[in-house]
């Protein structure tokens, strides 16, 4: 009789999904819709996809319902009102794989999204990580070290927020997340001074299996840059973003590209200036 039940027990969790859509999930499913929030469900009706758009804004207690979609594997929130103690919803999602927070202005740490089973991370315009710290602008300088505990993490993408300045950053995600294929920089975030990488800290990336690279506002980059670039073996494609009234000019910028691709015409390479 005992091995009988295991079987059962063992068989109700290979079959989670396909259970019937309970009152409670539908209800939170159709209150983000009736928000104008993007839901996007799977053949059973569990929520597998949630795009937050803040607007109108959330509650936190809004918010916090998004952990009873336990079947999201794509969630992206923009313009979230939580605080660093209030993301504990997001550990209630076991087959999350996708998260990406934009313009969140009220949380000063990334440790809140340690311990997530995801496998991509976007964190992007998040100005709170600025100006929750102008007491303690160093402090501000190295929020990139409180993320931790990514096991699974392939594809970082960092933008438009104060992470990743400097040598001392790239190494913190090369030791912390070894797997990474995909990552995204912003050399000069907003509020910053320059940019501290230096070819001496890019030279740290060989040691991750990047095969996509991109870098934002890349303001201070230079020949001797993409030259340590050229040696990522594992690289497939760069792509360079640089704002409009930047002191190198696109026709600077592009030939430095041009010498890269000589380098590695391999490559794919796209250059951008906004």
């Amino acid at each position: 009789m005992k091995r009988m039940k295991l079987i059962f027990v063992s068989a109700g969790i290979a079959c989670l999904s396909c259970l019937p859509l309970c009152a409670d999930e539908a209800t939170v499913i159709e209150f983000f819709k009736a928000r104008g929030d993007s839901v996007a469900v799977d053949n059973h009706g569990h929520a597998v996809r949630l795009m937050a758009r803040g607007a109108p804004p959330l509650s936190v207690q809004q918010l916090q319902r998004i952990g009873e979609l336990i079947h999201l594997t794509d969630v992206g929130i923009n313009m979230s009102p939580a605080n660093d103690s209030q993301w504990g919803f997001l550990a209630r999602l076991p087959d999350l794989k996708r998260l990406k927070i934009w313009h969140g202005h009220h949380f000063r740490s990334l440790s809140a999204f340690n311990g997530l089973p995801v496998e991509e991370l976007t964190i992007g315009g998040c100005m709170g990580l600025i100006r929750l710290h102008e007491s303690d602008p160093d402090k501000a300088q190295h929020i990139i070290t409180t993320l931790n505990d990514l096991p699974k993490l392939k594809k970082l993408v960092l933008y438009h927020s104060p992470l990743a300045p400097d040598d001392a950053h790239l190494e913190h995600l090369v030791k912390s997340f070894p797997a990474v294929t995909s990552l995204r920089l912003d050399f000069i975030a907003p509020g910053r001074g320059k940019s501290r990488i230096t070819a001496r800290g890019l030279a740290r990336l060989q040691h991750l299996p990047l095969t996509k690279l991109t870098i934002e506002n890349a303001d201070t980059f230079s020949q001797e840059d993409l030259a340590v670039l050229a040696t990522l073996g594992t690289l497939k494609q760069l792509e360079v973003y640089t704002a409009k009234g930047s002191k190198t000019s696109e026709g600077e910028y592009r030939a430095l590209l041009l010498r890269f691709q000589m380098l590695r015409p391999e490559v794919k390479v796209s250059y951008v200036n906004r």
